[in-house]
């Protein structure tokens, strides 16, 4: 099955057989290796990176003639200030409160959309679930959808949940996912000697 029909990539973990713990020694590590793949041990939860959501709105953020609308608390859009610097995209958030994240907030994510596109008429709106969205498990899906048709642009769901892997790399996989699955066009027959190639900076 091709990957883009899932509802988004799929984790590091999975794809790649990266762990992020190992709690052992180098020489432990070497013959894990030497034996086959890596075990993923189990830890409390830490921090020492960006999380897949900064990831996902770095990326984004590089797009002209786009809207990016962040479906969870302002908090979480704080990523696309760049140090104080504005991104290409235009944006807003949603704006979650706590009652939002416990009877959700569909109608305040329609709204958003409505509102991105009167006030910048962009080519495309992308909407990025939050981890805070993914407890309340909104339908974005359906509302992409509806709005995609009534505002006749791609309106597209990204979901960054932030729970499915623990390497914020994935955001990547996740924004580059929704950038092939929802804005390019199918791939015409014969596939021909060409190939896209996406370059994304490390620091």
């Amino acid at each position: 099955m091709s990957k883009l029909r899932s509802k988004t990539a799929p984790i590091r973990e999975k794809r790649l057989g990266v762990i992020g713990a190992y709690s052992g020694s180098l020489s432990g590590l070497i013959s894990e290796a030497h034996q086959g793949e890596l075990i993923q041990r189990v830890r409390t939860f830490a921090q020492d990176a960006q999380s897949d959501l900064q990831y996902v709105l770095d990326l984004l953020g590089t797009f002209s003639d786009t809207a990016i609308v962040v479906h969870g608390p302002v908090g979480c859009a704080a990523a696309l200030r760049r140090n104080g610097t504005a991104v290409a995209a235009h944006w807003l958030s949603t704006n979650t409160s706590e009652r939002d994240s416990i009877l959700g907030a569909e109608g305040k994510l329609r709204a958003a959309v409505v509102q991105a596109h009167q006030a910048w008429s962009p080519a495309a709106i992308f909407v990025v679930a939050t981890p805070v969205v993914a407890i309340n498990n909104d339908d974005i899906a359906a509302v992409v959808i509806e709005l995609s048709d009534e505002l006749s642009i791609p309106v597209v769901p990204v979901y960054a949940d932030g729970f499915r892997s623990k390497f914020g790399a994935t955001g990547y996989d996740v924004g580059v996912h929704a950038l092939v699955k929802h804005l390019l066009p199918p791939r015409p027959h014969p596939r021909g000697e060409r190939i896209n190639l996406l370059s994304l900076a490390e620091s």
